[in-house]
Protein backbone atom coordinates (compact mmCIF):
# COMPACT_ATOMS: atom_id res chain seq x y z
CA UNK A 1 0.00 0.00 0.00
CA UNK A 2 1.33 3.42 -0.81
CA UNK A 3 2.27 5.68 2.02
CA UNK A 4 -0.25 8.55 2.22
CA UNK A 5 2.39 10.86 3.73
CA UNK A 6 4.66 10.23 0.77
CA UNK A 7 1.82 11.16 -1.65
CA UNK A 8 0.96 14.23 0.41
CA UNK A 9 4.54 15.49 0.30
CA UNK A 10 5.06 14.58 -3.36
CA UNK A 11 5.04 17.89 -5.22
CA UNK A 12 5.85 16.60 -8.72
CA UNK A 13 2.30 17.32 -9.93
CA UNK A 14 2.02 20.84 -8.41
CA UNK A 15 1.30 23.52 -11.01
CA UNK A 16 1.03 26.52 -8.74
CA UNK A 17 -1.32 28.11 -6.24
CA UNK A 18 -5.08 28.52 -6.42
CA UNK A 19 -6.84 31.86 -5.92
CA UNK A 20 -7.40 30.98 -2.27
CA UNK A 21 -3.76 30.07 -1.69
CA UNK A 22 -4.11 26.29 -1.89
CA UNK A 23 -1.88 24.07 -3.99
CA UNK A 24 -2.95 23.51 -7.60
CA UNK A 25 -2.19 20.06 -8.98
CA UNK A 26 -2.24 18.56 -12.47
CA UNK A 27 -5.48 16.87 -13.44
CA UNK A 28 -8.81 16.84 -11.68
CA UNK A 29 -9.38 15.36 -8.25
CA UNK A 30 -11.07 12.32 -9.83
CA UNK A 31 -8.15 11.76 -12.19
CA UNK A 32 -5.70 11.80 -9.28
CA UNK A 33 -7.91 9.41 -7.25
CA UNK A 34 -8.19 7.01 -10.20
CA UNK A 35 -4.41 7.05 -10.59
CA UNK A 36 -3.98 6.33 -6.87
CA UNK A 37 -6.42 3.37 -7.08
CA UNK A 38 -4.61 2.05 -10.17
CA UNK A 39 -1.29 2.13 -8.32
CA UNK A 40 -2.79 0.39 -5.30
CA UNK A 41 -4.35 -2.34 -7.47
CA UNK A 42 -0.94 -3.07 -8.99
CA UNK A 43 0.53 -3.74 -5.56
CA UNK A 44 0.49 -7.41 -4.52
CA UNK A 45 -2.41 -8.30 -2.23
CA UNK A 46 -1.75 -10.82 0.52
CA UNK A 47 -4.21 -13.62 1.21
CA UNK A 48 -5.56 -14.07 4.71
CA UNK A 49 -3.02 -16.83 5.45
CA UNK A 50 -0.07 -14.81 4.12
CA UNK A 51 -1.19 -11.91 6.29
CA UNK A 52 -1.42 -14.23 9.33
CA UNK A 53 2.05 -15.67 8.77
CA UNK A 54 3.61 -12.24 8.31
CA UNK A 55 2.05 -10.90 11.54
CA UNK A 56 2.35 -13.98 13.78
CA UNK A 57 4.09 -13.56 17.12
CA UNK A 58 6.85 -16.03 17.98
CA UNK A 59 7.35 -18.24 21.05
CA UNK A 60 3.69 -18.40 22.01
CA UNK A 61 1.74 -21.49 23.05
CA UNK A 62 -0.38 -23.54 20.65
CA UNK A 63 -3.63 -22.09 22.00
CA UNK A 64 -2.53 -18.60 20.94
CA UNK A 65 -1.74 -19.88 17.44
CA UNK A 66 -5.04 -21.77 17.21
CA UNK A 67 -7.00 -18.67 18.23
CA UNK A 68 -5.16 -16.61 15.61
CA UNK A 69 -5.81 -19.28 12.98
CA UNK A 70 -9.53 -19.48 13.80
CA UNK A 71 -9.81 -15.71 13.71
CA UNK A 72 -8.22 -15.55 10.25
CA UNK A 73 -10.28 -18.45 8.90
CA UNK A 74 -13.38 -16.52 10.01
CA UNK A 75 -12.46 -13.59 7.74
CA UNK A 76 -12.94 -13.12 4.02
CA UNK A 77 -10.23 -12.11 1.59
CA UNK A 78 -10.25 -11.56 -2.18
CA UNK A 79 -10.06 -15.32 -2.84
CA UNK A 80 -11.66 -17.11 0.13
CA UNK A 81 -15.06 -16.93 1.78
CA UNK A 82 -15.08 -18.23 5.37
CA UNK A 83 -16.91 -21.51 5.88
CA UNK A 84 -17.69 -22.31 9.50
CA UNK A 85 -19.78 -25.43 9.94
CA UNK A 86 -21.36 -27.46 12.68
CA UNK A 87 -20.39 -30.68 10.94
CA UNK A 88 -17.72 -31.38 8.30
CA UNK A 89 -18.12 -32.42 4.66
CA UNK A 90 -16.09 -35.37 3.28
CA UNK A 91 -13.25 -34.30 1.01
CA UNK A 92 -12.77 -30.94 2.72
CA UNK A 93 -10.09 -29.92 5.22
CA UNK A 94 -10.88 -28.32 8.57
CA UNK A 95 -9.39 -27.30 11.85
CA UNK A 96 -11.34 -27.60 15.08
CA UNK A 97 -10.84 -28.34 18.77
CA UNK A 98 -11.13 -32.00 19.73
CA UNK A 99 -10.75 -33.89 22.98
CA UNK A 100 -10.17 -37.65 22.70
CA UNK A 101 -11.26 -40.00 25.46
CA UNK A 102 -9.54 -43.27 24.49
CA UNK A 103 -7.12 -44.01 27.39
CA UNK A 104 -3.43 -43.75 26.48
CA UNK A 105 -4.08 -42.33 22.99
CA UNK A 106 -1.75 -39.63 21.64
CA UNK A 107 -4.03 -37.13 19.91
CA UNK A 108 -4.08 -33.62 18.53
CA UNK A 109 -6.27 -31.16 20.43
CA UNK A 110 -6.11 -28.73 17.45
CA UNK A 111 -6.18 -31.04 14.41
CA UNK A 112 -5.89 -30.00 10.78
CA UNK A 113 -7.88 -32.81 9.23
CA UNK A 114 -9.13 -33.79 5.79
CA UNK A 115 -12.43 -35.58 6.30
CA UNK A 116 -12.47 -38.92 4.46
CA UNK A 117 -15.78 -40.54 5.42
CA UNK A 118 -18.56 -40.65 7.97
CA UNK A 119 -18.89 -43.41 10.54
CA UNK A 120 -21.46 -44.03 13.22
CA UNK A 121 -21.22 -41.18 15.77
CA UNK A 122 -18.43 -39.38 13.90
CA UNK A 123 -16.08 -39.38 10.96
CA UNK A 124 -12.70 -40.61 9.74
CA UNK A 125 -10.10 -38.06 8.77
CA UNK A 126 -6.44 -37.68 7.90
CA UNK A 127 -4.72 -35.60 10.61
CA UNK A 128 -1.95 -33.61 8.95
CA UNK A 129 -0.14 -32.83 12.20
CA UNK A 130 0.15 -36.49 13.12
CA UNK A 131 0.39 -37.80 9.55
CA UNK A 132 -2.15 -40.54 10.18
CA UNK A 133 -5.78 -41.47 9.68
CA UNK A 134 -7.88 -40.97 12.82
CA UNK A 135 -11.40 -41.67 13.98
CA UNK A 136 -13.18 -38.66 15.45
CA UNK A 137 -16.25 -39.22 17.58
CA UNK A 138 -18.81 -36.46 17.48
CA UNK A 139 -20.84 -37.59 20.46
CA UNK A 140 -20.26 -36.94 24.17
CA UNK A 141 -19.03 -33.38 23.62
CA UNK A 142 -15.63 -34.40 22.25
CA UNK A 143 -15.73 -31.75 19.54
CA UNK A 144 -15.24 -28.49 21.41
CA UNK A 145 -15.65 -25.98 18.54
CA UNK A 146 -17.13 -25.47 15.11
CA UNK A 147 -15.33 -26.67 11.98
CA UNK A 148 -13.27 -24.00 10.19
CA UNK A 149 -12.71 -24.87 6.53
CA UNK A 150 -9.21 -24.64 5.09
CA UNK A 151 -9.10 -24.34 1.31
CA UNK A 152 -6.65 -26.51 -0.62
CA UNK A 153 -4.45 -23.54 -1.56
CA UNK A 154 -4.18 -22.57 2.14
CA UNK A 155 -3.11 -25.93 3.59
CA UNK A 156 0.64 -25.36 3.12
CA UNK A 157 0.45 -22.00 4.92
CA UNK A 158 -1.81 -23.34 7.68
CA UNK A 159 0.69 -26.11 8.43
CA UNK A 160 3.33 -23.42 9.03
CA UNK A 161 1.26 -22.12 11.97
CA UNK A 162 2.40 -24.11 15.06
CA UNK A 163 -1.13 -24.78 16.29
CA UNK A 164 -0.77 -28.53 16.96
CA UNK A 165 -1.37 -29.42 20.58
CA UNK A 166 -0.44 -33.06 21.12
CA UNK A 167 -1.84 -34.64 24.27
CA UNK A 168 -2.29 -38.07 25.81
CA UNK A 169 -5.84 -39.02 26.65
CA UNK A 170 -6.54 -40.34 30.14
CA UNK A 171 -10.03 -41.51 29.36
Amino acid sequence: MTNSFQNFNDRSDVTGRSKRGGIKRKGSFLTRQREKLRQQSEEPTLTRMETLLSNLAVNMDSRYYMNELIEVLSKEDLIHIPEIKSYPVPGETYTFIYEARTPGLLYDYHPVTTVLDFIENGFIGYNMHLGSVRRYRADDGRIKSRFYRIYDDEIENVLQVPSEFLRISYG
